[in-house]
This record gives C-alpha cells, sequence and structure tokens, in this order.
C-alpha cells in the first residue's frame, strides 16, 4: 500500500490507512530515506509487527536516516566533482 502524502503546518505527513507519519519540513532527505526503506523492505508501515511513530523518532533510527541522508549528499558532491 503506498501512503499519501501531504504537508501540515510544519511537517510532511505520510498517511497508510489508520497510520500516520509526521516529519519536519526541514528534514526532507528524512521523508526520502523513510520511502526508500519502505520501498525496499526494510521498513514496514500499516502492516502487522510494523514501528510506531515513537519507533521511528527513537535515537537509534535516526541515527541511521540521518547516516543514509550524509551518504547519499556524499555521493551526489563526489559525482559533481566536489
Amino acid at each position: 500500500m503506498n501512503p499519501t502524502i501531504a504537508i501540515q503546518g510544519e511537517h510532511f505527513v505520510l498517511s497508510f490507512e489508520a497510520h500516520t507519519i509526521r516529519i519536519p519540513l526541514r528534514d526532507p532527505d528524512k521523508l526520502i530515506a523513510v520511502l526508500k526503506a519502505r520501498q525496499r523492505g526494510a521498513l514496514r508501515i500499516a502492516e502487522a509487527g510494523s514501528p510506531v511513530q515513537s519507533m521511528i523518532d527513537r535515537p537509534t533510527e535516526r541515527a541511521q536516516i540521518d547516516a543514509f541522508c550524509a551518504n547519499r549528499r556524499d555521493a551526489t558532491f563526489a559525482e559533481l566533482g566536489l
């Protein structure tokens, strides 16, 4: 199931049936990381045994998302020769 993505106030809001995830607008890389993780099956949302918002907000998951974003930026800069 694909999410509905909207902007409400200062957050991206991903809606999966009865579940919602809020990601601050200032962190668009986190939105991309969450969507890519869901696409490759590393993150389950609105499925049996899936995490809830508090699990996504935990430091461990946040660190993994931040690391993913940093690696993505580094690869882009390397591609551009910067």
